[in-house]
């Protein structure tokens, strides 16, 4: 939510497209000054939870989508091919998310066919790939018993 998507001047939207732009935002002019809400986080979820298919950038959104066991599909198409370091391919390979993407829980679409290909696949198959992104949770997410904050808390306490 602290980044500004932007998709080009004659980019129009489909009827069935929705963009969401959570939080509240603090500064204009600062599209990250923005404070996200318990509403926003539940938003999310439903979306989540309703979607067939993520389609993403190299963002920690798959992380969310793996624990709903959703097919994702990351973006990493480029108008004006500039290089590998001009691209945004790049940012899948970078070391916190190169672990994610190796487990092959999620498919990287590099040119436009590929996407739609990677979409209507997962429409026809959502299973495909599900041990992958168990592998996605096992790996990403230490303990999902909701109690991280307890968990830092008393890390805390014991420098206090």
């Amino acid at each position: 939510p602290g980044h500004q998507v932007t998709l080009g001047d004659d980019f129009t939207p489909s009827a069935n497209m929705g963009f969401d732009r959570p939080g509240v935002v603090f500064t204009e002019k600062s599209y990250g000054d923005r404070d996200i809400s318990e509403e926003d986080d539940n938003r999310l979820l439903n979306e989540l939870f309703h979607s067939d298919v993520v389609v993403t950038c190299s963002s920690t959104i798959v992380i969310d989508a793996a624990l709903f066991n959703k097919p994702m599909v990351g973006v990493a198409l480029v108008r004006n091919p500039v290089g590998y370091w001009g691209g945004v391919e790049k940012f899948y390979y970078y070391e916190h998310f190169y672990n994610v993407v190796k487990t092959g829980g999620i498919k990287i679409a590099r040119k436009p066919d590929e996407l739609l290909k990677f979409i209507a696949m997962y429409f026809r198959e959502p299973e495909l790939d599900r041990e992958s992104r168990k592998r996605i949770v096992r790996e990403q997410c230490y303990n999902l018993d909701g109690r991280a904050s307890q968990r830092v808390a008393e890390v805390i306490k014991k420098y206090v």
